[in-house]
């Protein structure tokens, strides 16, 4: 009988030492997991993260709003690299663009593209940069919106339009209806025709009633250089200006209603070449062109940017030309849609 109880005894004490150590393991093995994700962490940029199973592990670009103390809202979530399942349709641009070099109708191009349900995106020849031109305006828009928000009945404000006798306004060759000098307009009708027709007189004036400085802060509040309003020789490149789309397409610079404001304002685009001739008539679509004339040479650029819902999915594209001639710049830039 002594015997089966220390048996016994020895058993369960056997046991316990077993618990314990079982313990004591999955204790050490949770440390060195630990350790092991806030170095895997700790290696990687704060502004990365990692998605995908073990097999399929893809790292993301996050671009957080600036300007902020407690809060760091997203602007744009997308792959580090490239889409593997856009390369074919990337392979079908490139050999577009070849086709209309030699045929003499760009110079040179950049394009942008990004599928936002999945964040898929491909670009060809991304370290070219171009004039932004009137593409400028979607920025000056969000600043106006952005002091909007914070001043109740500012889009109802009226003011008399008097064009300054020392201000040379760049002569436009796509032309959209323009205000008047002397007639009254409010904030809202100045935004309207400088969104929507792309009209120069209305940016002036939209110009005489926001600070600047808001409109460059709001190039480092969404992560991209600060630019030199003054220099007229500013280049941006299409993946770059793209994120002004994606502001306001995730609504991370405006609330909601301000950002579906601005959209609407571009879905007014008073461009009916390009992008507007590329997809079949009542496909739903926001854009905005630029038209620019390079100083001291006989080469113009063009460009267009927007977002365009097709099959039920949101696409953005941009795309940025150079050549010598507007009009085929313009049916360039329709070719894409051809795709």
């Amino acid at each position: 009988m002594e015997s089966n109880k220390t048996s016994k005894s020895t058993t369960k004490n056997y046991r316990k030492r077993s618990v314990a150590f079982a313990f004591f393991s999955l204790g050490i093995l949770a440390t060195i997991a630990i350790v092991a994700l806030k170095t895997k962490l700790n290696d990687k940029s704060e502004d990365v993260i990692e998605l995908g199973s073990p097999d399929d592990i893809k790292f993301y670009d996050i671009k957080r709003l600036k300007g902020f103390n407690n809060i760091q809202p997203v602007v744009t979530v997308e792959p580090q690299t490239e889409s593997t399942k856009l390369l074919p349709l990337k392979n079908e641009i490139e050999m577009l663009i070849d086709s209309l070099k030699k045929v003499g109708a760009i110079s040179d191009v950049s394009v942008f593209l990004k599928n936002f349900k999945r964040g898929d995106w491909i670009t060809i020849n991304e370290k070219a940069v171009f004039h932004p031109a009137s593409l400028m305006k979607v920025p000056l828009m969000l600043a106006v919106l952005k002091t909007a928000e914070a001043t109740p009945g500012l889009l109802e404000k009226k003011i008399v339009y008097k064009k300054a006798s020392e201000k040379v306004m760049f002569q436009q060759y796509f032309q959209g209806p323009t205000i008047t000098e002397g007639k009254e307009y409010t904030i809202h009708d100045l935004i309207f025709y400088c969104a929507a027709n792309s009209d120069n007189n209305a940016t002036h004036a939209l110009e005489t009633n926001v600070n600047i400085s808001s409109v460059i802060n709001l190039f480092q509040d969404i992560g991209l250089p600060k630019p030199d309003m003054s220099d007229p020789n500013y280049s941006i490149g299409a993946k770059d200006y793209s994120r002004f789309m994606e502001t306001i397409f995730n609504s991370a610079f405006l609330s909601p209603e301000y950002s579906e404001y601005a959209a609407e304002m571009l879905t007014n685009c008073s461009f009916k070449e390009g992008f507007s001739k590329g997809v079949p008539e009542g496909v739903r679509k926001w854009h905005k062109f630029g038209e620019w004339t390079r100083p001291n040479t006989s080469e113009v650029e063009l460009h267009e940017s927007g977002v365009l819902f097709l099959n039920g999915k949101a696409y953005l594209l941009t795309v940025m030309t150079r050549g010598k001639d507007l009009d085929k710049l313009s049916t360039v830039l329709q070719k894409f849609l051809d795709l």
